[in-house]
């Protein structure tokens, strides 16, 4: 029916938005019209603040101060099964960030896969 067309489209539309966002959001904070929520920083084998607490859709910015590569991802290494999206699939460069919202509720432990004792805990609130 026209109904479920129309719907269908919308949810179409409404799923490339999201998509465009979640490719280029370190796009837009570097740009100044997006901003992340909380920031991490990696140093020589450390992510400082190790614990953080954020709302449903925040975004967090994993800052590379070593001068070695990092690899944030979730728990359980190396598969980062618990939470399979926050993973860059990639390592960051000395210098670089990653960007990353998080839309799951719960506390995700992460490590840097490079690195794996460097570890942390990111609290995420309810939707």
């Amino acid at each position: 029916s026209k109904t479920q067309l129309v719907a269908a489209g919308a949810g179409f539309i409404v799923g490339a938005f999201v998509s465009f966002l979640f490719f280029y959001t370190h796009v837009f904070i570097e740009m100044g019209i997006v901003r992340a929520d909380a920031t991490i920083t990696y140093s020589e084998g450390v992510f400082t603040p190790n614990e953080i607490t954020i709302m449903y859709g925040d975004v967090v910015q994993f800052t590379n101060a070593s001068s070695g590569w990092m690899w944030p991802a979730s728990d359980l290494h190396p598969t980062h099964e618990l939470y399979s999206a926050f993973d860059p699939q990639d390592p960051i460069a000395p210098g670089g960030n990653w960007l990353f919202t998080f839309t799951r509720s719960g506390a995700w432990r992460f490590h840097d896969h490079i690195t794996p004792r460097a570890q942390g805990v990111i609290t995420v609130g309810e939707e």
